[in-house]
């Protein structure tokens, strides 16, 4: 067998040197089967291009009604970051608890300014006169606790609220106090029914400052073993019996009861039980009522003693339902009456 002849390249390349035409094909020329091939060399290369930035940076004048941002174009997944981002949820809802939060010291701030005015309209329907000093203050409750309208505060129904509610009637107690201070003949106040072991007590105590030193009378008996049944007076609003004027000589008796969930029939049964009259405020006789749906007779221990101090100082129920009935409760007095 004959030598095997060496193999020879598929393509033999011929360098050629460039010419000064850049434009003219390079050769190469293969021999193969007696073929003769002529391929073109690529061309060089162009220079690369400098890379564009993936963001576009744009400026926008400021306009009247437009404010000054930077608008960012991105060509990755067509997003178009032009319009600002919606917060997340977390941060809208601090923020709505937050303007929530606001609102409700601005309404407190109002309710707080509504009551300083209505005491300054008490204090002067009753012929306060504000300019007393506490020694002179002190004196007339001195006086009244002698002489006074005797009006009781019922502190048996305390297993008819809860704790929220004992500490809420505890603030009654304190304004009904400040208002009898500022009047010209303060009444003689009692707390009857008061057990001094119990959370009433103790939410007296601690809700106003300088409790045991209150020119009232605090009483563990009840107001039927303090009084005269024949002389003794329940106001309740659920009663049938309409309180057309306030007697000197009669002792009477506020419920002390701050029931949020409105039960009704409370305090008129506690005075049923024990055979003692009843009466209610003249509300709906002397006022009208205004649009809200739901008007309510129901008042706060220190409104309702509010209208019997300042009946007792006017004999215009008029004028004293307008002092001590607030407007939410639906009742107004009538323009020019």
């Amino acid at each position: 067998m004959a030598d095997a002849l060496p193999m020879k390249p598929e393509y033999e390349y011929q360098t050629v040197e460039e010419t000064a035409d850049p434009e003219k094909d390079i050769h190469s020329t293969a021999h193969h089967n007696g073929e003769d091939r002529t391929k073109l060399k690529h061309p060089p290369m162009a220079e690369a291009l400098p890379m564009q930035p993936e963001y576009e940076i744009q400026e926008i004048p400021e306009t009247a009604h437009q404010e000054k941002y930077i608008q960012c174009s991105a060509d990755r997944n067509g997003e178009d970051y032009s319009k600002p981002k919606r917060p997340p949820r977390s941060e809208r809802k601090r923020q709505r608890h937050a303007e929530m939060i606001q609102r409700q010291k601005e309404m407190r701030k109002r309710k707080k300014l509504e009551r300083k005015e209505r005491i300054r309209e008490q204090g002067q329907d009753a012929g306060s006169e504000p300019s007393l000093s506490r020694e002179e203050m002190r004196k007339r409750c001195e006086e009244g606790m002698k002489t006074g309208q005797i009006i009781c505060i019922d502190c048996s129904l305390e297993q008819h609220m809860s704790d929220k509610e004992k500490g809420k009637l505890a603030m009654q107690v304190g304004r009904l106090y400040g208002s009898n201070r500022r009047v010209d003949n303060p009444a003689h106040i009692y707390l009857t029914g008061v057990n001094k072991g119990g959370q009433l007590y103790s939410e007296l105590v601690k809700k106003n400052s300088g409790f045991e030193n209150y020119l009232i009378e605090v009483e563990e008996k009840s107001h039927i073993e303090l009084f005269p049944l024949e002389r003794v007076v329940y106001l309740s609003p659920d009663s049938n019996n309409l309180l057309e004027d306030v007697d000197p000589g009669k002792i009477y008796v506020i419920g002390g009861l701050v029931d949020e969930s409105v039960k009704k029939h409370i305090t008129l049964s506690q005075a049923e039980g024990a055979a003692v009259t009843t009466a209610r405020l003249p509300i709906v006789e002397n006022m009208v009522r205004t649009e809200v749906d739901s008007p309510s007779q129901v008042l706060a221990v220190n409104q309702v003693f509010d209208i019997l101090i300042n009946y007792s100082h006017t004999k215009d129920w008029k004028n004293a339902l307008a002092v001590g009935v607030p407007r939410r409760k639906g009742f107004i007095v009538e323009n020019g009456s």
